[in-house]
């Protein structure tokens, strides 16, 4: 089934023009087809092409067909990668994994400071339409990583550092209260600093290994995600 994105649903709706583009020109669809659109927050709908506009085409007769309750309560908090395309390639992977929110920090040895969230929702909707996915995930702005942490948040909460491993627990060893969001810290490249994980335990924040590699920044996010979602 082809799904387009819609993120606001209502008994008529206009297709922006990347979603008009596909509809028409690529998947070459005529006045009266049935088109399936997701709204990214649970549900799916059928309408009917209105017009064959390939810059703003409307769907009308809409419907909703089908709901779908969230799957998965699990929070990435990442370090963005220098890298851009490797985090956009972590987004699209963990979208299609199942996560609920992912927020970018910057942390002391973070290597960018700017992120392009417009092209990260994108990568995110791509990927929800690929794998027939009903949920969009929350990406959230660049925010400081003492901000997030010392943010009060009632979670189960685990940060991920590189050194003293062997003393940690792995994250497939640690109890989840399942009623919870699990918040999971990822770092930069050169790995959190002692201060920040400091302020990290000292905020709740529970150390774990993510095993016995040291991973890329994306990598370990993925890690995380396929054993907490």
């Amino acid at each position: 089934m082809q799904l387009f994105y819609h993120p606001s649903i209502d008994e008529r709706i206009e297709f922006d023009a990347i979603e008009s583009q596909h509809c028409i020109k690529v998947l070459r669809h005529k006045i009266g087809d049935h088109i399936h659109i997701i709204d990214g927050k649970g549900k799916l709908y059928k309408g009917v092409l209105l017009n064959e506009d390939h810059r703003r085409c409307e769907i009308g007769d809409i419907t909703e067909i089908k709901s779908q309750p969230r799957s998965s309560n699990l929070h990435i908090a990442i370090a963005p990668t220098k890298n851009a395309d490797r985090m956009e390639w972590f987004i699209e992977k963990a979208t299609e994994i199942g996560i609920k929110e992912v927020s970018l920090i910057q942390c002391q040895n973070s290597e960018r400071s700017r992120v392009n969230i417009d092209r990260m929702n994108k990568k995110a909707i791509s990927a929800i339409k690929q794998n027939q996915s009903l949920w969009l995930p929350d990406i959230n702005p660049l925010v400081s990583f003492k901000g997030f942490t010392t943010t009060d948040r009632l979670a189960n909460k685990f940060i991920g550092f590189v050194e003293n491993k062997d003393d940690t627990p792995t994250l497939s060893q640690v109890n989840l209260d399942s009623a919870l969001e699990t918040i999971m810290l990822i770092g930069p490249e050169g790995d959190f600093s002692e201060d920040e994980v400091e302020l990290a335990v000292n905020h709740g924040y529970q150390l774990v290994s993510l095993g016995v590699n040291v991973l890329r920044t994306e990598t370990a996010g993925i890690v995380a995600c396929a054993l907490l979602a």
